[in-house]
């Protein structure tokens, strides 16, 4: 399942796939790192609970957060601050010391719910119901 969260007011998409195989993701998504292109579903299950990737989709650049089944609940929030810092990074923000810390605070809350809204989403899904996007 991919999901997919609009990140405003800031000029970016997230797209949050769960339980889907990351080299199939490489059809679906233009990868901007040629780092993450050369992942594979096996090395990223075997060395992380969760990646963030950044790409591009219909025109729309933006972040892909992958996560395993075996991820505990400390990897969403492990995975919302890189979004978020990429945001930052993407947008120009600067992160200084002495800086107004509440945009930083309420963007990595945000990206977290909705990371977290997908994972009980899944989780308490009755057998047999068939996701569409």
């Amino acid at each position: 399942m991919i999901k997919e969260v609009e990140l405003i007011p800031y000029p970016r998409m997230m797209w949050i796939a769960k339980n889907e195989n990351f080299d199939n993701l490489k059809e679906v998504f233009e990868f901007l790192s040629e780092e993450d292109l050369s992942l594979t579903n096996e090395e990223i299950v075997k060395t992380w609970n969760a990646i963030v990737c950044e790409v591009n989709k219909d025109n729309r650049t933006g972040y892909l957060v992958f996560i395993c089944s075996n991820y505990e609940d400390s990897n969403l929030v492990h995975e919302a601050v890189h979004v978020a810092l990429n945001v930052y990074e993407d947008c120009s923000m600067e992160l200084n010391s002495g800086m107004d810390q509440e945009p930083l605070a309420y963007l990595i809350e945000y990206v977290y719910k909705k990371l977290a809204e997908l994972w009980k989403y899944i989780n308490f899904m009755p057998i047999g119901v068939c996701l569409v996007n």
